[in-house]
C-alpha cells in the first residue's frame, strides 16, 4: 500500500462578509480539503478566534488543524461594483511565525503557504526542510490595508520567496504585471501565472511554457485558482512531472468551475477523462520530454 502523501497548508482561515451571512474563505481552508480529497493526510497551521463558524468542516473531514488562538478570525467584506472589486478587511487573527511552525512534530512532504492578510512571516520559509516541496499562493502577501480596513496592493521582494519550488499567481494579482513579470521569474524557481479562461503559463529553468484551460461551462469561478495550486502541487509530488502537473491542475480547475463551492468534489473522478481530452486536442506532448523542478 503506497504511504500516504503528508500535506500541510499554512494561512488564514476566514469569514467571507456577505450580506449579513459569513460564509467559509481562506485559501487554506479549500486546500486542505482538496488535498485530503486526493488521497493526502491533510493538516493545517492556521488562527483564527472563538467566533469561528466552520471548525467542523475540517473534523468531518479528518483535517488536522492546528490552531494559533486568536481574539477574532480574520473577516474580508467583498463589494463588486461592475467589474471591479472592493475589498475591506474588518478583523484579523494572528500572525503565523517560523516559532509557531517549528512546534509542528510531523515531517511534511508539501507545505503550502497561503496568506491572505499578510499573515505568514517570512522567516517561515526558512524552515522549510530540504526534501519537502514548498509552494506558495503569495496573495496575502500583496495586499495592505489602512485604519479603514480597504485593501490595496503592497509590493514585496520577490527574492524573498527565492528557496520556494514553485510560486504561483493569478495575472490579476500584480497590477502591470507584464512590467514585473521579468523581474519575478528572476526571483524564483518556478513560476507559474495563473490567467482564467486563457489557461496558465509557466516559467521554469529558463523555459516559458503556456498551457490552455481545459474548455469549462462556468458556473461558479470561485476557488478555481486554489484548486489549480493544490491540484499541481500534489501531482507534482507524486509524478515530478512538471507538463503532466500542469495538465491535472488545469482539468482540475475546470471541475471546480463548474459546480457551486465544495460540490465540485463529488466530480473529481471525471478529471481522468479531461486529461485524456487534454492531450488529445489541446497539448502536443510529442514536441518535449516533461519539464521536472530541480
Amino acid at each position: 500500500m503506497t504511504q500516504k502523501i503528508k500535506y500541510l497548508a499554512i494561512g488564514h482561515c476566514c469569514h467571507d462578509r456577505v450580506g449579513d451571512d459569513n460564509i467559509l474563505g481562506g485559501t487554506v481552508s479549500y486546500s486542505s480539503m482538496l488535498a485530503q480529497k486526493l488521497g493526502a493526510d491533510s493538516s493545517m497551521l492556521t488562527s483564527f478566534g472563538d467566533d469561528f463558524l466552520f471548525e467542523k468542516e475540517f473534523a468531518t473531514r479528518d483535517i488536522t488543524v492546528h490552531n494559533i488562538p486568536a481574539e477574532k478570525t480574520t473577516v474580508f467584506e467583498n463589494i463588486y461594483v461592475d467589474d471591479s472589486r472592493r475589498q475591506t478587511i474588518l478583523a484579523r487573527a494572528e500572525d503565523i511565525t517560523d516559532t509557531d511552525y517549528k512546534k509542528l512534530d510531523d515531517n511534511y512532504d508539501i507545505v503550502q503557504l497561503s496568506p491572505i492578510a499578510d499573515e505568514i512571516d517570512s522567516s517561515l520559509i526558512t524552515q522549510v526542510n530540504e526534501g519537502q516541496l514548498c509552494i506558495a499562493t503569495p496573495q496575502g502577501w500583496l495586499r495592505q490595508w489602512g485604519g479603514g480596513g480597504e485593501v490595496s496592493y503592497k509590493p514585496i521582494d520577490w527574492s524573498q520567496l527565492s528557496q520556494l519550488d514553485v510560486v504561483i499567481i493569478s495575472e490579476e494579482d500584480v497590477p502591470d504585471l507584464k512590467a514585473s513579470l521579468s523581474d519575478i521569474e528572476r526571483a524564483v524557481k518556478t513560476l507559474i501565472v495563473t490567467k482564467g479562461t486563457d489557461g496558465a503559463v509557466v516559467y521554469a529553468n529558463k523555459v516559458e511554457a503556456h498551457f490552455p484551460a481545459y474548455p469549462a461551462s462556468v458556473i461558479d469561478p470561485t476557488g478555481a485558482g486554489d484548486t489549480f495550486a493544490t491540484g499541481f502541487i500534489i501531482r507534482y509530488a507524486q509524478t515530478k512531472e512538471l507538463v503532466e502537473s500542469m495538465i491535472f491542475a488545469n482539468c482540475l480547475a475546470s471541475i471546480c468551475v463548474e459546480h457551486k463551492g465544495v460540490e465540485f468534489f463529488n466530480h473529481i473522478t471525471s478529471v481522468d477523462q479531461r486529461i485524456e481530452l487534454y492531450k488529445k486536442n489541446l497539448l502536443d506532448l510529442s514536441a518535449g520530454s516533461p519539464l521536472r523542478i530541480k
